[in-house]
């Protein structure tokens, strides 16, 4: 402590130094030290072996320490010190003095009861007229209380989520180590249960934090009502996410699964009372027991959370106990996360081009780009396993551009080696709602120089779910800068024909589940047949994916759809594998 008390405390030793010197002050001196507030102990100046000895203390040193007058002066300043004592304070203590006259410093000192107490001392020496050094003057203030205070406060601010009042997650695994070494000597059960705000990101960005920190307080409320009479404690794990940790559980698993139960019911009433915060906020959670399901702080967390994430998996408000292989499959989850991005940051993806053939002639007059990843180790990963993946890490904008570009320079290749063909891109909600699409792909096509409807983009049906002004902006621009624009997996959505009417569409693609059907689901070829009716009528070509015999091709070129894509047309390639095909000349796949 340096403010303004050690500065006072300086100017009331330089005060008693000077006044020390004028002996008609004297008997006032020794009754402002004698009553002063603070502890005030004079000294000889002996630094030396045996050092000081005291020849004076005030009532204020009496009060700290126990001490009195007549048990301590004579004694040397080594009676106040023990076990605690900073040794390199009293180093430097001395060093001070010797080198320019004064010292301030804090250390622990002892009472005569034996208790320790903490101690700010100013020391400084008092002079006679030719400047002879007799007497070191102390004033020490106790700040024991201060310093508790200070790391109080120094360990809630480092181990407290001070928005909940809760212990944040490094601490409360400190906490949950502590239960589990009460639960193995009291040979009872512990359950650790990670309660969750379903979609608590979107809902704090959809009506701002201060709704969001409205739920975790209604949360932790209803938490710790539920728990009345259970012994336990909660902590923070993650923004959103509540952890606690139940104490002294005896009963069988089938009455703590109603125990938590009914936790999760009351947690979630008490959220639908505060429906003004988030109209659509609910809970669910995840258990895990202890020995059953781990006997480390660490497992059960991690158990308990793998648990509630199989909860949020449902879509549903429920409750889920800890299932050993659900965290071996949320480990394996991110590890195939990490390999993600190494593979995105070192450019291990790539892209198959699947050719769309003109079932009239069977020659290819465009390409599908699709993304793939091998696996140094696994082999090859399916798209839908991975590309999930992409969106929710946010690398599928990255990824998604990079796409466009590559695709883009390769139709611009196809064309300048004399074939020139269209191809597609697949275009993920996330390109399309965050970041610069459109001024992506127009730089893109200033670059690469392809021309007018040689970009295709394919959107879903389910993208489309948010359609609002500006995302139909959006799509109206890239229209405008000649992208083609494909409705991908028509019919299996939530089809709606506005859609048909809002959008600059150009190319209707029906989804190989109907086209599979041809041949044995006469529902399946009545959805064909109307599909390709629609299109004609919109004036749209229409495509027709997952085509595999002879019997389909037939079946979808005889209602008029002038192209087709799948195996039995031809497979996804490598660039350089179409390229070879297409320089051979002649039909692919269809005899």
């Amino acid at each position: 402590m340096t403010g303004n008390h050690s500065n006072g405390a300086v100017g009331v030793l330089r005060a008693l130094t000077d006044s020390l010197t004028v002996r008609d002050s004297q008997g006032l001196l020794e009754a402002a030290i004698s009553q002063a507030g603070e502890s005030i102990v004079i000294t000889t100046a002996e630094l030396e072996p045996p050092g000081p000895q005291i020849v004076y203390v005030n009532e204020a040193f009496t009060r700290i320490t126990g001490y009195t007058p007549d048990e301590i002066v004579g004694q040397t300043p080594r009676v106040l010190q023990g076990p605690d004592t900073e040794r390199e304070v009293l180093d430097r203590l001395k060093a001070d003095l010797n080198s320019h006259g004064w010292f301030e410093g804090e250390t622990w000192n002892y009472r005569k009861d034996g208790s320790r107490y903490r101690v700010r001392w100013n020391i400084a020496p008092v002079g006679t007229p030719d400047n002879e050094t007799r007497y070191l003057v102390a004033v020490q203030r106790e700040v024991t209380e201060l310093r508790r205070l200070e790391a109080e406060r120094l360990h809630y601010h480092a181990n407290f989520n001070l928005r909940t009042g809760l212990p944040n997650r490094k601490y409360t695994l400190q906490l949950l180590e502590d239960a589990l070494d009460r639960a193995e000597r009291s040979d009872l059960d512990l359950a650790v249960v990670a309660v969750e705000i379903r979609d608590f990101s979107t809902i704090t960005q959809g009506m701002g934090e201060e709704s969001g920190d409205a739920l975790l307080d209604t949360l932790t409320f209803g938490l710790r009502n539920q728990l009345t009479g259970q012994p336990h404690f909660l902590g923070v794990a993650a923004r959103g996410r509540i952890i606690a940790v139940l104490e002294r559980l005896s009963e069988a698993e089938q009455h703590f699964t109603g125990l938590l139960h009914e936790l999760l019911e009351g947690v979630n009433r008490e959220l639908a009372i505060h429906r003004d915060q988030a109209p659509v906020a609910s809970a669910c959670a995840g258990a895990a027991l202890f020995p059953k399901d781990g006997q480390e702080a660490g497992a059960l967390l991690g158990q308990a959370e793998a648990a509630a994430a199989n909860a949020l998996a449902t879509g549903t408000s429920s409750i889920r106990l800890a299932d050993a292989q659900a965290g071996v499959r949320l480990r394996e989850q991110l590890t195939l996360r990490a390999d993600l991005q190494q593979a995105v940051d070192n450019a291990e993806l790539y892209l198959a081009y699947q050719p769309q053939v003109d079932l009239g002639s069977g020659r290819i007059v465009g390409a599908e780009a699709l993304l793939r990843w091998d696996h140094p180790e696994r082999g090859p990963i399916s798209p839908g396993v991975f590309i999930p993946i992409l969106e929710a890490s946010g690398l599928i904008n990255r990824v998604g551009e990079w796409t466009l570009e590559t695709a883009a320079r390769q139709a611009r290749a196809w064309l300048e080696q004399g074939n020139p063909m269209q191809v597609a891109v697949n275009l993920s909600a996330r390109q399309v709602h965050a970041g610069d699409l459109v001024g992506s792909v127009s730089r893109i096509l200033d670059e690469t120089g392809v021309p007018q409807g040689a970009l295709e983009l394919e959107i879903t049906e389910t993208l489309l779910l948010d359609l609002d002004a500006d995302t139909q902006a959006v799509f109206e621009e890239l229209s405008a800068m000649g992208v083609q624009l494909a409705l991908d997996d028509f019919g299996t959505g939530y089809s709606a024909l506005a859609y048909l009417q809002a959008l600059p569409l150009t190319t209707l693609k029906i989804d190989r589940a109907f086209v599979g059907g041809i041949g044995s689901s006469a529902k399946s070829e009545a959805l064909v047949r109307g599909i390709v009716s629609l299109s004609r009528g919109l004036g749209m070509p229409v495509v027709a994916e997952g085509i595999e015999t002879d019997a389909q091709r037939a079946f979808v070129q005889g209602l008029g759809c002038e192209r087709g894509q799948g195996f039995g047309l031809g497979r996804p390639m490598r660039a350089d594998q179409l390229t070879e095909i297409l320089f051979g000349g002649g039909p692919l796949g269809v005899s």
